[in-house]
């Protein structure tokens, strides 16, 4: 599918945005692997960076800007000449003399000589990473370049082009001149290309799979042709066209008297009310009653997603929808897809106001009103509907609420892009030029400075010498308390079989990133980690080096620093790691050892010495149980619960010396127990049962404060479908638990994330999990500086 509006002031390709400020500058941020931001690196940006334009660009402003693929960007200055940069593997940046380098700065597109004193004035880019791009200049001629894998430029060799060539249209096209083109992509690089002439003719060629040339057949086209449109069409000329699903091949046009015309592959009813395959463009009848006249259309925008879903505007104002809508994303209330055009129902608060513009991703949707507001619907799993919360479900049409001082800003223009159905972000621009941005997050795209996924709108912050947009700081998610510290970071680490993988805690989603320098190198086998109680020491047991390693935490990163000394000599086989509620002492357990092994921390360094005379009381009635997978103590009671071969028992601590007695009465049989934490308030446990099969669930159990004893919740158990599930650990603030998967084999593990209903104990799985760890991971703690 072409790039909406590929002249535009703002794109994104989902992993980058660019924007073009009131100055002419343009701006851009996140994903850089291959430099297609501009700035002549290939660092990644999670806050904006000017593009770095060669003195060649003279006086002349940046007017346009459009991507191609994921790496790939280009520019139309106020002169008529193109600028390209990022990724050229298939020549795409059209640079001549056979150039496949990439560029991490603008350079011009190197048009022959044949182009004359003519200047661009468009682009068309395709979705995908193998795509050509398409350049109308100011004499109508089209110009293609890059990809040619499928022979889409030309109808020679299938052999990328590095200098652009002009498509030669036939001779019907007479005087003519090409004024649009717009391109439907799949992710194997199969293409169809069409172009709007300025007689109001639609051409089609490439892939005709599903009849999506309109041309009567199925067989492809290496050539333009004329798409054949009916008689009904009449002295009509085609205005305006949108294509749809990459890969599903179907398309629209829009008529010079308001008729919508589908035509390609039908899986979800095109609108035409069948499914049927259409080969040749049908005029899509919206419902009225019999004495109304049906709706002229002056709007038509598809999705790229494979369920055929399309939005239209009439002239009135209202907004039809149909195809697929698996999330609601038809906005008429119910789940339910149609082949026909149906009203989108918006809420009361829509007033008299009628809908002007009409964005969506793959299961999302967005509207602007005449009054300026912003309404969103459908999937909200990555919070892309601003709304401040992340619900992979059905939404109805709902105000977007941007959070400005002076009341709710107008908005003028919004983009919204999925790259596929697992990520979703979601742009603004209001009338006082400012850039809101929100949803998925991973490779900073929001340009909000991080990397975590924004449920509601959030400014986007650009530097000082940007004309036209006030400052905003560059931690501005924590504007809405003027004056207030931001929150310490939380930070989980998992002790893999030759690393421990850092990770920081996005404190609003659960969503886990990795930390600077993640994994950390540690060849002993790590085992289990326990932190110091200001959490700025990690004490790791090395099961198979006979070691404890000692690791300085950065409390501002997370970042772990092996100390001098470190890995200390611990005995055979150290298998868990203890450190005392005063931070003076480390307790070691060995497997083939009956006692644990104290040993002292020197205060200024963190390194361990062992101490004699001191037996390790408050612990030692764990030795009796090892091997057992784990064990935990109640943050919030004087009870302790360890997994035995047959299940969990319950012991009450004894706050003078720290000995356990057994709690009669509250063993829990349960043979496929494997590990067990307590939420911070005290009040829920998790335990992960792993199975023969090599899967897992999860079990959470409502705690007794007076008694210790551990019932149930209902509907256990809270999470399944786990693969080899080996520890579980719940974040500091009680929110979100997170489960280390061990997988099969020597297969890389996963950590499964979950939100925490406090009321329940239901989990539910956070956007992006499972997320990616090391080999065999053993153990998982969370914790907070």
């Amino acid at each position: 599918m072409a790039r909406p509006g590929a002249s535009k002031r703002f794109v994104t390709d989902g992993s980058s945005g660019y924007i073009i400020d009131s100055a002419g500058h343009l701006w851009a941020w996140g994903d850089n692997k291959v430099g297609e931001l501009g700035d002549g690196t290939t660092v990644d940006h999670a806050t904006p960076v000017r593009v770095q334009f060669p003195a060649d660009l003279g006086d002349a402003s940046i007017i346009t800007v459009a991507v191609n693929g994921h790496h790939s960007a280009y520019a139309l200055d106020s002169a008529g000449h193109l600028w390209a940069w990022g990724d050229n593997a298939h020549a795409q940046l059209g640079l001549g003399h056979g150039d496949l380098a990439n560029r991490s700065k603008p350079t011009q597109v190197r048009f022959p000589a044949a182009l004359g004193a003519a200047s661009i004035v468009s682009v068309a880019t395709v979705h995908n990473d193998f795509g050509p791009v398409y350049a109308v200049d100011s004499v109508g001629h089209l110009w293609a370049w890059g990809s040619n894998w499928h022979t889409q430029l030309t109808d020679g060799p299938s052999k990328d082009l590095s200098t652009p060539a002009r498509v030669l249209f036939p001779l019907p096209l007479g005087n003519a001149s090409i004024v649009r083109v717009e391109v439907d992509d799949d992710d194997n690089g199969f293409l169809s290309i069409y172009a709007l002439d300025s007689a109001g003719h639609l051409w089609a060629w490439g892939d005709n799979e599903a009849g999506q040339l309109g041309n009567g057949s199925k067989s492809g086209s290496l050539t333009p042709a004329q798409v054949q449109f009916p008689g009904s069409l009449g002295s009509s000329s085609i205005v305006s066209m949108a294509t749809g699903s990459a890969g599903n091949g179907y398309v629209y046009a829009l008529d010079s008297t308001g008729h919508l015309w589908a035509w390609g592959s039908n899986g979800y009813g095109l609108g035409l009310g069948s499914t049927k395959g259409q080969s040749t463009p049908a005029r899509i009848r919206f419902p009225s009653p019999w004495w109304r006249r049906s709706p002229s259309i002056v709007r038509v925008m598809a999705t790229h997603n494979s369920e055929g879903t399309a939005y239209a505007i009439d002239s009135t104002g209202h907004l039809w929808a149909w195809g697929g809508n698996k999330y609601g994303q038809l906005g008429n209330g119910t789940l339910k897809d149609h082949a026909i055009p149906v009203r989108v129902q918006f809420p009361s608060a829509l007033g008299g106001a009628s809908i002007i513009r009409v964005e969506a991703d793959r299961y999302a949707a967005y509207a602007v009103d005449n009054a300026g507001h912003l309404w969103a619907w459908g999937n909200n799993r990555y919070g892309q509907l601003g709304n401040g919360l992340l619900a992979n479900r059905f939404n109805p049409p709902a105000l977007v609420q941007i959070p400005v001082a002076q009341g709710p800003a107008s908005i003028v223009s919004m983009a919204a892009m999925s790259t596929d159905a697992r990520s979703a972000s979601a742009y603004a621009i209001d009338n006082d030029g400012h850039l809101w941005a929100w949803g998925y997050n991973r490779n900073g795209q929001l340009g909000n400075g991080s990397s975590e996924i924004v449920a509601s709108p959030m400014l986007v912050p650009f530097q000082q010498d940007l004309p036209d947009q006030a400052q905003a700081p560059a931690r501005d998610k924590w504007r809405a308390t003027p004056g207030a510290s931001l929150p310490k970071p939380q930070f989980l680490y998992v002790a893999n079989s030759r690393s421990i993988s850092a990770y920081r805690i996005n404190a609003s989603t659960g969503a886990l990133t990795d930390v600077p320098g993640s994994p950390f190198a540690d060849q002993g086998g790590p085992k289990f980690l326990a932190v110091n109680p200001s959490a700025t020491l990690a004490y790791v047991a090395n099961v198979t080096g006979g070691t404890v390693s000692v690791y300085g935490v950065n409390t501002t990163t997370g970042a772990l620093t092996e100390i001098a000394g470190s890995p200390f000599a611990a005995g055979s086989q150290p298998y868990v790691v203890k450190v005392s509620a005063d931070g003076a002492m480390v307790y070691v357990g060995n497997r083939m050892s009956q006692a644990f092994t104290p040993y002292r921390i020197a205060p200024t360094t963190g390194a361990i010495t062992p101490a004699t005379g001191d037996n390790g009381n408050s612990i030692r009635h764990l030795a009796e149980y090892l091997p057992a997978p784990d064990a935990t103590v109640s943050p919030a009671g004087p009870f302790a619960y360890w997994l035995v071969n047959d299940g969990i028992e319950a012991f009450r601590i004894d706050a003078a010396d720290g000995s356990n007695q057994e709690i009669p009465g509250t063993k829990i049989a349960n043979p496929d127990a494997k590990s067990i934490t307590i939420n911070p308030e005290g009040t829920l446990a998790y335990v992960t049962e792993q199975h023969l099969n090599n899967t897992g669930d999860v079990l959470a159990y409502r705690l007794n404060a007076t008694t210790g004893e551990l019932t149930p919740v209902p509907r256990n158990p809270v999470a399944t479908g786990l693969q080899n599930p080996v520890a579980v650990a719940v974040n500091p603030t009680g929110t979100f638990a997170y489960v280390a998967n061990k997988g099969y084999g020597f297969a890389e593990g996963t950590i499964s994330a979950y939100r925490i209903n406090a009321t329940t104990g239901a989990l539910t799985e956070v956007p992006g999990s499972p997320f990616a760890t090391g080999t065999r991971p053993a153990f998982i703690t969370a914790v907070q500086p």
